[in-house]
């Protein structure tokens, strides 16, 4: 199982759950990652070996060497690559060369650039690809990754009780400091980059402030680029509207259950998602959920009945269905006991392992 990093983050939480998972079904796994990072202590806890294999030049060719080497000694019967970008090519080029079957996951935006340039490359491989929603399987097929007939749609799962290894009552973040924010609060839990649309939230707690109401924004996240230039860009917009002592960031934070409990409302203001975890475990704490129509969203909160789905990018929608949520907080949170609901008999981790383990292991005989 092929990851790009062990730090925290939706895609390697997901791979250590379903290798953890997959590993109690009787698999033997093992864990190869281009980074290090925090999670490698989780895996190793659990008896799953782990090799770090980082990117070793242009051509990367000692990079396949490493993984010819490592997929021959573990006698590897399947290699899974957990998103799709540029450096899982090369484990699939190592695998492709020994005959190994390759399944790749996509939980990107196919029509982006740096996607589409490397369109070809599942088909060289012969891989199967795992879109995490079934909008997101649509647009493979549709821009020509593979046929219909390679592409297996499996959406996450997260375990519905407390994880092994969860504290029982999890504790507020310590960057929070120790005087609370005023109420209500407005969780939002994510990576600070464009795409998550924190910027359309900005504008629509400008126009909310407007009016007489004034949630508290707890931001979840970091940015991941090494220039900081979309959290600079926001904390701009934020100093402008005047807003500044209303959004508070957390920076990234291990156990976000605390703010799913504690917060009024948990918002997903994206503009491309492909199955977003955060929405399952908002659901699976019982916060009240607003997201945008983007990508798979759809797919997992039913628009007024587990929560509220607004058009991508419609700023002045998504500030009336915050405030409808905000200032009726028994019918939102009638929404979010019917989303626990949803996630028992749909998204727990149960029934992803279902998925892929009879996906697994009838892919030799395929």
């Amino acid at each position: 199982m092929v990851t790009h990093s062990l730090n925290w983050g939706g895609s390697p939480i997901s791979l250590r759950l379903l290798a953890s998972g997959l590993q109690g079904r009787g698999y033997q796994i093992h864990a190869a990652s281009e980074k290090d990072g925090p999670l490698r202590d989780s895996y190793e806890a659990l008896g799953l070996p782990v090799s770090i294999q980082p990117r070793r030049g242009m051509m990367e060719l000692g990079l396949v060497r490493d993984y010819l080497k490592l997929i021959r000694e573990k006698k590897i019967d399947l290699v899974h690559l957990n998103t799709f970008t540029s450096y899982y090519k090369y484990p699939g080029i190592a695998a492709r060369l020994l005959g190994v079957p390759v399944v790749w996951w996509v939980r990107e935006d196919v029509e982006a650039r740096r996607c589409l340039k490397m369109r070809s490359w599942p088909g060289r491989l012969k891989a199967m690809m795992v879109p995490v929603s079934a909008a997101l399987g649509e647009d493979l097929a549709r821009l020509g990754y593979v046929s219909k007939e390679r592409i297996r749609v499996i959406l996450n799962g997260i375990p519905p009780l407390s994880s092994e290894g969860e504290p029982n009552e999890p504790l507020p973040p310590a960057t929070l400091g120790s005087t609370l924010p005023p109420r209500p609060w407005v969780a939002v839990i994510g990576s600070l980059e464009e795409r998550k649309g924190l910027h359309d939230l900005v504008d629509a707690v400008a126009r909310l402030g407007r009016s007489g109401l004034q949630p508290s924004i707890l931001v979840a996240g970091s940015d991941p680029s090494s220039s900081g230039k979309y959290r600079q860009r926001i904390q701009t917009q934020l100093a402008d509207l005047g807003l500044s002592d209303r959004f508070y960031f957390l920076g990234n934070v291990a156990d976000p259950r605390w703010l799913y409990r504690q917060a009024d409302l948990f918002v997903l203001p994206t503009h491309w998602e492909g199955c977003a975890r955060v929405l399952l475990e908002a659901m699976k704490e019982g916060c009240p959920i607003l997201t945008t129509d983007a990508g798979g969203n759809p797919e997992l909160v039913n628009d007024g009945q587990t929560g509220v789905v607004t058009p991508t990018g419609d700023v002045q929608g998504m500030t009336e269905k915050i405030r409808q949520m905000l200032e009726n907080p028994d019918q939102s949170q009638a929404m979010a006991q019917a989303g626990q609901k949803r996630l028992r008999d749909h998204f727990t981790l149960e029934h992803h392992l279902d998925r892929v383990d009879r996906f697994y292991r009838e892919l030799p005989n395929s």
